[in-house]
Order: C-alpha cells, then structure tokens, then sequence
C-alpha cells in the first residue's frame, strides 16, 4: 500500500491485488501497542494526530498474492468518505447527527462501526445542546 494515504482511501473501496479482492472495512485505531513496539511514550498519539492510522480489510474473494502484485482500485462506493474525512467527522467534539448517520449507512463499513455511529446519533439528537 505504499503510497496510499488516509487523504485518498475510502471506506468501501474494492482493490485487486494478484486474484484476491479485498475491501476497506474500517480504519485502524492506534493504542498503545504502537507505543511499546516503537519504544516511544506517546507514539499512538503522534499517529493519530498525524492521521495516519491505516486501515482494515475484510476479503471479499479468497486467492493469491505475490510480492509485486499491483494493488488496483476496482470499486469506489463512497468517494466522499476517505479515511481522513471518517475521523474529522466521528473525533469532533460533538459531531453531527445526520454526518454520523450518512457514515453509518456508507457501503461497506463494517457492522460494529455503523451501529456504533448510528447509536451515537442518536444519543446527540435526545441530548441536543
């Protein structure tokens, strides 16, 4: 994945890579196993700061990958949701309802994450400000 930001992946994105084909399901939250990995106090924060937290893929078709193989985006649901765009939105302070709820019903986010955001929603629509 070199060469692949947070700032141009998107939740819902489909690569090829050799015959597997993959999805971008979620990204990754740092913790403090980056830390001590790393051996630097504070890493995980530096990375989310940084917004470069990676990414989850769940494998939609089984096969083979070869060191080399081209990573290829087939499939792009959610042009408007890269990774970088999911943080800002559910890390603000009090994020909007209706952005949580259009992340929660973005294709291909995985389950746990979209109830999550849908439940947040929710919660800040029955304790508005």
């Amino acid at each position: 994945t070199r060469g692949m930001t947070e700032n141009e992946v998107c939740i819902g994105d489909v690569f090829r890579i050799g015959d597997v084909r993959v999805q971008v399901s979620q990204p990754r939250s740092p913790c403090w196993k980056i830390d001590r990995r790393l051996k630097v106090e504070d890493a995980s924060r530096f990375v989310e700061a940084a917004g470069i937290t990676g990414w989850y893929y769940r494998v939609l078709q089984t096969g083979t990958i070869a060191a080399g193989d081209e990573i290829e985006l087939v499939q792009q649901p959610n042009p408007w949701l890269t990774l970088a765009e999911y943080w800002d939105s559910v890390t603000a302070h009090r994020p909007d309802p209706a952005a949580l709820r259009r992340i929660a019903a973005a294709e291909g986010l995985a389950a746990d994450k979209a109830q999550r955001w849908r439940e947040r929603a929710q919660w800040l629509e029955s304790n508005g400000s």
